[in-house]
């Protein structure tokens, strides 16, 4: 009783203390999660983390406070034969050891997925999205039946006057006009596409494209390379030729091995019913990760605005800061018609650095939880090791006396301390297996089974467990013999 008293207590103070850190930090924590995802706001000391960290603590106590309550009833034949009057007893050996071999296997468990998702998150990075996102600015305009009582045309010369003054700004390369900017796309709005010669629809599944709007010089601002033909001039309007630009993917899907420039095809909605009108394809350019840099690019057709009205997102290409010109454009608009809202201003920078923000965030977490563990681990093999030196201070003094070399004190208390590394690691690399199903999709362009970050892990892990071990063995190493024996 005594025992689980004392355990109890310890173990509801270090909760109690948790909870401490917890709240005083709870700003700090949303503070930091709300750069990568909107549910930050969610983060709070409700009750059910009052319950479960009270429910863990007195669990804790109970546990630890259990374990040594019973070894406390062994006879006192059995403390002599295990003698633990000098060694601390082979069961309380047992258990430290356990102890230390559990946390190493968390440690290298976590560090393993933390592992994992670096290589993971480096490749996304690297990885072309399609486009040149570097000071790139973007800007929805909305202009609407709501706001505003411009008709088509209206409109239409309203952008264009906006896309003059934006372009006459010092620093503006160029500026054109879009629908949506890239991986700001919403799925599940695609068309399909019926080539020209292709019979009606016989049961078999089109070709799905993403439908876009784009205007003048827009491939040429956003970095969207045009791989063949031509992209949109002033007089692709709306008495022109239907024309569109097509994506590789697209080209790839609906004329393969073929040279898509000047086929045509039917533009057909969700529902299957396809246009008389043909459009003819002008161009093809690059494909674009709309839907995330870890998902394959779409197929997309590209219309000019004039054909398709309706766009209101504006891109401008600058050779200075983005925003800075963003307050500008602001200012331009609202000098034009003060009714007129300017939405979304942002980068395409930021944009892609915000897809990628959940995987940031679950990084930062599994690194900083890995990182804890590591140093728990790290601790808990120099206190299991010192505390055995301390309990064998006796033994090894006798056995200097009789000869025993340093360097052989030296192996001995590492051999100890490397048999528990050794059996974290073992359980450990069975841990990671599971972790790695677990936050499979999170991973992108490793195995999930990688053997390079596993070898690598289990090599730093087993080094910083031997540099753990070597303080106390090093301490071994300087016990005076005539001093061990006064302390016996």
């Amino acid at each position: 009783q005594q025992l689980l008293t004392e355990h109890m207590v310890l173990a509801v103070a270090g909760g109690l203390l948790g909870l401490l850190i917890a709240w005083l930090g709870i700003d700090l924590l949303t503070a930091f999660a709300s750069r990568f995802t909107a549910r930050a706001a969610e983060t709070s000391m409700s009750g059910p983390v009052l319950l479960f960290t009270l429910a863990l603590s007195m669990l804790t106590g109970l546990l630890f406070g259990a374990a040594p309550a019973m070894r406390a009833g062994i006879k006192v034949a059995d403390d002599l034969r295990d003698g633990r009057g000098m060694s601390g007893g082979r069961r309380g050996n047992r258990l430290q050891g356990g102890l230390v071999v559990t946390q190493l296997a968390l440690a290298f468990t976590l560090l393993v997925g933390s592992g994992l998702l670096v290589r993971s998150f480096y490749k996304l990075q690297q990885l072309d999205p399609g486009y040149d996102p570097e000071n790139v600015l973007s800007m929805r305009v909305v202009v609407n039946a709501r706001n505003s009582s411009m008709n088509l045309q209206e409109r239409q010369d309203f952008f264009l006057t906006v896309l003059d003054r934006i372009g006459a700004l010092p620093g503006v390369t160029s500026v054109a006009l879009t629908d949506v900017s890239p991986m700001q796309f919403q799925q599940g709005m695609f068309h399909g596409v019926r080539p020209e010669g292709a019979r009606e629809s016989d049961g078999t599944r089109l070709p799905q494209a993403q439908p876009r709007s784009a205007g003048v010089g827009y491939f040429q601002t956003a970095g969207i390379p045009l791989k063949a033909g031509r992209t949109f001039e002033t007089t692709d309007d709306e008495n022109s030729l239907k024309v569109s630009i097509v994506n590789e993917a697209l080209a790839a899907s609906v004329w393969p091995g073929q040279d898509p420039i000047g086929m045509r095809y039917a533009p057909c909605n969700m529902m299957g019913g396809c246009s008389d009108s043909l459009v003819t394809v002008i161009g093809v350019v690059g494909n674009v990760h709309e839907f995330g840099l870890e998902t394959s690019p779409p197929a997309q057709i590209y219309l000019p605005v004039r054909q398709a009205p309706g766009a209101s997102n504006l891109v401008v290409r600058t050779a200075v800061d983005p925003l800075q010109i963003g307050r500008q454009a602001r200012e331009i608009i609202k000098a034009l018609d003060p009714t007129i809202p300017v939405a979304n201003v942002t980068t395409f920078a930021q944009i892609r650095d915000d897809t990628l923000a959940p995987r940031r965030l679950t990084l930062t977490l599994l690194s900083i939880f890995a990182g804890v563990a590591l140093v728990l681990s790290l601790a808990g093999i120099a206190g299991v090791i010192a505390f055995g030196v301390s309990q064998r201070t006796h033994e090894i003094g006798i056995r200097m006396a009789l000869g025993a070399q340093r360097d052989t004190v030296m192996r001995s208390i590492l051999r100890r301390g490397m048999v528990l590394v050794v059996m974290g690691l073992g359980l450990g690399a069975v841990g990671s297996i599971g972790l790695v199903r677990l936050i499979s999709g999170l991973l992108w362009g490793v195995p999930k089974l990688d053997p390079l970050t596993f070898i690598l892990t289990g090599v730093i892990l087993g080094a910083m467990g031997m540099a753990a071990c070597y303080v106390p063995g090093r301490k071994a190493t300087r016990i005076d013999p005539v001093v061990a024996f006064r302390s016996s």
